[in-house]
């Protein structure tokens, strides 16, 4: 058990060092822009996307010690979870819309309850407001497109 713990926290600490300080120092509030680029989603080859989804999971673990960090992560997760979603429209991915745009609103869910939960974010609240509005419009977007075909 020990030997387990161990291994955990040195894992834990490799990524702390290497992969969440880039992370960290994301600008916070950057707005999208109306064009969204693609995030490459590849269902089909599950494994590499779980180990996606899986270290996302766990940068979200080890930067829960900083509420504003966090959030920065978050909204650049909100962003992944939308380039992924528009590229499975644009794709006519028909088989995937609807889970990728359930881990969309999974994530800005997780998100919008992480502020109002940590009263030190309260200040946050017209940025994350603002990050959906822009969101909207893009999410509209590919409603349209995706009305047109079927």
């Amino acid at each position: 058990m020990k030997k387990l713990l161990l291994t955990f926290l040195a894992v834990a600490f490799l990524l702390t060092i290497f992969i969440v300080p880039g992370i960290a120092n994301a600008q916070s509030g950057t707005p999208i822009a109306p064009t969204v680029n693609y995030e490459k989603v590849n269902m089909e080859n599950g494994i590499s996307y779980l180990l996606k989804r899986a270290k996302e999971k766990i940068i979200l673990f080890i930067l829960s010690y900083n509420p504003q960090k966090k959030l920065n992560y978050y909204e650049k997760l909100l962003d992944v979870r939308l380039a992924e979603l528009k590229f499975i429209v644009d794709n006519k991915d028909i088989a995937n819309i609807q889970v990728s745009s359930q881990r969309y609103f999974s994530t800005a869910g997780q998100m919008t309850s992480f502020v109002l939960s940590n009263p030190e974010l309260s200040s946050q609240k017209e940025d994350l407001k603002k990050i959906f509005e822009k969101h909207i419009g893009v999410i509209e977007n590919l409603m349209t497109s995706y009305e047109n075909t079927t």
